[in-house]
C-alpha cells in the first residue's frame, strides 16, 4: 500500500555508508516504512527506511514539502535523481481454509509415497 514519494536531491556519506537528502514530493515518509527506489524507471533497490532525519533531528516521519535525510538498511548507491516510493507492507492473515488446503496437500503427498519420506 503506497504511502508516499520522494525525490533525492543530494546525496551525503553518514557513519559507515550513505544517505540521500530528498525532498518529500507525495504522501510521507516514514521510519520503518518499505522503499522501492527508482533509477531511469527501473527498481534498483527494495528494503526498508533505518533511518529518516529532518534537519539533522531524527524523525518518525516527513510529510510532503519537507526535506528530509533518508538512510534504507543496506543501501548506499544513491545517485541525485532517485525517485523514492515507500510503502506500508500489509500482512495476509492465514485463514483456516488456507490451513486445511496445506494440511489435505501434506497428507494426499506422504499417501501417494506409501508413507515413506
Amino acid at each position: 500500500m503506497p504511502i508516499g514519494q520522494a525525490e533525492v536531491r543530494a546525496v551525503f556519506g553518514a557513519g559507515s555508508g550513505r544517505v540521500a537528502g530528498c525532498m518529500v514530493t507525495e504522501g510521507k515518509l516514514v521510519k520503518g516504512a518499505g522503499v522501492r527506489v527508482t533509477r531511469g524507471g527501473v527498481d534498483v533497490h527494495v528494503g526498508l527506511i533505518d533511518s529518516l532525519r529532518r534537519v539533522k533531528e531524527l524523525a518518525k516521519e516527513v510529510v510532503a514539502g519537507l526535506e528530509c535525510g533518508v538512510g534504507v538498511d543496506g543501501y548506499s548507491e544513491w545517485q541525485v535523481g532517485d525517485s523514492i516510493q515507500a510503502f506500508r507492507m500489509v500482512g495476509k492473515k492465514r485463514t483456516l481454509e488456507d490451513a486445511s488446503v496445506t494440511v489435505r496437500a501434506a497428507v494426499a503427498a506422504i499417501t501417494n509415497n506409501g508413507g515413506s519420506s
